[in-house]
C-alpha cells in the first residue's frame, strides 16, 4: 500500500511518518518535495511562497509519484493536494484566478497520479498505528 500524508506545517506530519515507519519496518519514507528538492541542490526557496515555487513542488511531487506507482511500502509526506492547497492559498492573496495560470493545466496530470491512492485526514496526535 503507499500512503501519502497531507496537512498544515508544523502538525506532526513528519513525527507521524516517522514513528510509522519505526513500527512498520517494511514501509520506505518519502521527505516531502521541498526538502528533496533542497538536499540535491536543485531548488533555493525564498521565504516567502510563490506561485512559481508551490509548481515546482507540484510537478516534483506528481514525478515521485508516477515514478513509485508500482511500488509497495512507501509513505510520502505530502502529495499533490497539498500543492493545490498552497496555490489556492496564493492565488487568494494574491487576487490571481487560479484557473487563469498553469496550476490549472496540471489537474488531469494530478487526478492520475493520485488515482491508486486512497487519502484521508486524521488528527495526528491521536493516530493508532
Amino acid at each position: 500500500m503507499q500512503i501519502a500524508v497531507s496537512g498544515t506545517h508544523f502538525i506532526g506530519k513528519s513525527t507521524l511518518i516517522e514513528d510509522f515507519v519505526e513500527k512498520h519496518s517494511n514501509y520506505s519514507y518519502e521527505m516531502e518535495p521541498y526538502y528533496q528538492l533542497q538536499n540535491q541542490g536543485i531548488e533555493e526557496f525564498s521565504e516567502e511562497l510563490t506561485l512559481e515555487c508551490a509548481l515546482r513542488q507540484l510537478d516534483y511531487s506528481i514525478e515521485l509519484l508516477n515514478s513509485k506507482k508500482k511500488l509497495d511500502n512507501i509513505i510520502f509526506d505530502r502529495c499533490p493536494i497539498d500543492f493545490i492547497a498552497y496555490a489556492m492559498y496564493i492565488a487568494d492573496r494574491r487576487q490571481i484566478n487560479l484557473t487563469d495560470t498553469v496550476f490549472s493545466e496540471r489537474f488531469p496530470e494530478i487526478k492520475a497520479s493520485l488515482i491508486e491512492f486512497n487519502c484521508f485526514c486524521t488528527d495526528y496526535k491521536r493516530a493508532s498505528y
